[in-house]
């Protein structure tokens, strides 16, 4: 009888999930106030293959403030109000001034909880999401701060990607990105609907990320394509999700342009997609990875993220199996031949650190590169060269990886990936002073 009762509950509150988001799209303008309809020119756009950004030419080197929404998100669950007597809601507003003072616009946030979509899925839980996110939006807003939003649309899927116990009956992330009448599915839909009715009228959004590097998701273990007891989507698959998120995105929000979220394909993508294996690609294979992905879908805009500076690139091979590295440099021109706009959501040249499973892990890294931001000289150097290497290569907006974590899980840890004008202005500065290099080469009159 208990479990007919709970089965009978969870029947209603399944019928009355749609209502309620409804009543939430009806309610978006409590968050935004009454403001002047948006133009083209209040968000990113593309014109003859160049980003604008408030009606003129745009370009930028910034940062990625990943855990800005994450922090106030955990002040709101522990019950604490998210007003200027914080301690965290003032460090984040402190984080968002110092970017704006050395001459930055826009950041890239993720703009969803980390740990899947429970966060959606209970009312009271929503309600707190909203409210964090609001005030999100609400510093940046007082900071003069843009945001490239990263909106998890990979993480609505019944089982999440960090679950260490998985059932194998209920909808796993195949089920979400292959299947558009999955259930999962239509939750993102769902929250799709609040969430843009809520905030697609908000000048602070520039532009829309899917989610956050699914393209590491799809062909892993070859044959089964099940990792970690997890069923995942082939490359095909996610072309396909990215086209239909695109496109339901751009029903409701035409203005703002929609990219995937990263990172990088795998060196062996269109060898693992056919079967084949971690057989590296060859130049032309990789090319028709990307096409795939990018050229024969909606999305407007190719974000990749790249770590490779400690090894001068990613490696592949040509027709005759020599090997070939993939610069900056290459994957603008693989941009170039797909027909699309190419930015770097996450980019940085990370310390070593000593974590066996971290970024560098295994890797050709250069001699002489740094353990950690410590060692201010050498960080310095390596981070110039990264800098460099970004304005020789012309990429138009790239945000590093990361300004002030706030995470405690990286307190205190000696080759922790965040920089900041408390830990390393050294370092800010030199990114900083990139920005308008790059700047200064890309926007300047009659180029």
């Amino acid at each position: 009888m208990e479990h007919e009762e709970r089965h009978t509950m969870k029947g209603i509150f399944d019928l009355l999930r749609p209502v309620a988001c409804a009543l939430l799209a009806s309610l978006a303008g409590s968050a935004s106030g009454q403001q002047p309809a948006l133009t083209q020119d209040d968000v990113l756009s593309l014109k003859d293959g160049r980003f604008y950004l408030d009606g003129r030419p745009f370009a930028e080197i910034s940062f990625n403030k990943f855990d800005l929404f994450w922090q106030l998100w955990s002040e709101v669950e522990q019950g604490r109000e998210l007003d200027d007597a914080n301690p965290m809601v003032a460090r984040q507003d402190k984080a968002l001034r110092e970017l704006k003072s050395l001459g930055f616009r826009t950041i890239r946030i993720f703009a969803v909880p980390w740990s899947g979509r429970e966060f959606f899925e209970d009312p009271i839980r929503r309600t707190a999401y909203f409210k964090a996110l609001d005030k999100t939006y609400e510093l940046c807003d007082r900071n003069g701060m843009r945001v490239y939003a990263c909106i998890g649309c990979g993480g609505f899927s019944e089982i999440p990607n960090h679950a260490r116990k998985v059932d194998a009956g209920k909808e796993h992330l195949r089920e979400l990105v292959a299947n558009p009448e999955s259930a999962s599915r239509k939750l993102l839909y769902e929250y799709l609907d609040a969430m843009l009715a809520r905030y697609k009228d908000r000048k602070t959004i520039v532009m829309w990320d899917i989610s956050n590097e699914l393209t590491n998701c799809a062909d892993i273990m070859p044959g089964t394509r099940i990792s970690r007891d997890q069923r995942m989507p082939t490359l095909k698959e996610l072309a396909g999700f990215y086209n239909e998120v695109t496109a339901f995105i751009k029903q409701r929000d035409p203005l703002r342009l929609v990219t995937n979220g990263g990172s990088h394909l795998r060196e062996s993508a269109w060898n693992l997609y056919c079967g084949n294996g971690w057989k590296a690609d060859t130049v032309a294979e990789h090319l028709q990875a990307y096409q795939l992905i990018f050229g024969d879908t909606a999305i407007d805009v190719m974000d990749i993220h790249y770590y490779a500076v400690p090894t001068d690139g990613y490696l592949i091979q040509d027709g005759n199996g020599f090997p070939v590295l993939l610069n900056l440099k290459s994957y603008m021109e693989i941009a170039r031949k797909i027909g699309k706009p190419m930015i770097l959501g996450e980019y940085g040249a990370l310390p070593h650190g000593d974590n066996p499973d971290g970024e560098n892990a295994g890797k050709r890294l250069r001699p002489g590169w740094f353990e950690s931001f410590e060692e201010k000289e050498l960080a310095s150097r390596w981070v110039q060269k990264a800098v460099d290497d970004l304005v020789d290569a012309r990429v138009p907006i790239t945000y590093w990886w990361c300004y002030q974590s706030d995470r405690k899980v990286e307190q205190n840890q000696p080759g922790r990936f965040d920089v900041s004008l408390d830990l390393n202005p050294e370092i800010v500065k030199v990114i900083a002073d990139g920005n308008r290099r790059l700047q200064e080469k890309l926007l300047r009159r009659n180029h």
